[in-house]
């Protein structure tokens, strides 16, 4: 394998394909607004929050990675959290998954089509840190929160311990 195969298994084993744990979308199905939306305490990110926070991210680094305008960031990494509006129903919840959904599958497509030189260029302009390193960075950070939404399930008693750890 090279690396840019690497990146994208990396990627597939994190959002959609099994692998030694429970990918993204595994740990997102059949979850209701209300499952979504729950809190053990105010302290702690709700699924929906985190699926917010992981879109907002996505989206971000996609258009750069297509090479496309990105607009400065003008908020907190904490406010990617909250960026829906407060009275959320089933149907919205289905839209935003629809949507990240629909961001992963153009990442998938990007990174199935790029090539090995993409990887060694700059993320943005007067930046050092290459794609590759970016990508890297980016599974990792798809993984931490998989593992915590399968926990948040974990805690109301709605994770089915056959789809993964």
């Amino acid at each position: 394998m090279n690396r840019k195969e690497i990146l994208l298994d990396q990627f597939l084993v994190c959002t959609l394909e099994k692998g030694w744990f429970a990918p993204l979308f595994t740990s997102l199905e059949g979850l209701s607004a209300t499952q979504a939306l729950w809190k053990p305490n105010d302290q702690v990110h709700s699924i929906w929050e985190i699926v917010e926070h992981l879109l907002f991210w996505q989206e971000r680094y996609l258009l750069r990675f297509q090479q496309k305008l990105v607009p400065d960031l003008t908020m907190e990494n904490e406010e990617t959290f909250r960026l829906g509006k407060s009275d959320r129903t089933e149907e919205d919840w289905s839209e935003l998954l629809q949507r990240f959904a629909s961001v992963l599958d153009q990442w998938k497509q990007e990174l199935t089509s790029s090539t090995e030189c993409k990887l060694e260029e700059s993320v943005r302009p007067g930046s050092d840190e290459p794609w590759e390193s970016t990508l890297i960075n980016m599974n990792a950070h798809i993984a931490y929160h998989a593992g915590q939404i399968v926990y948040l399930r974990k805690l109301q008693g709605i994770w089915d311990s056959q789809l993964g750890a």
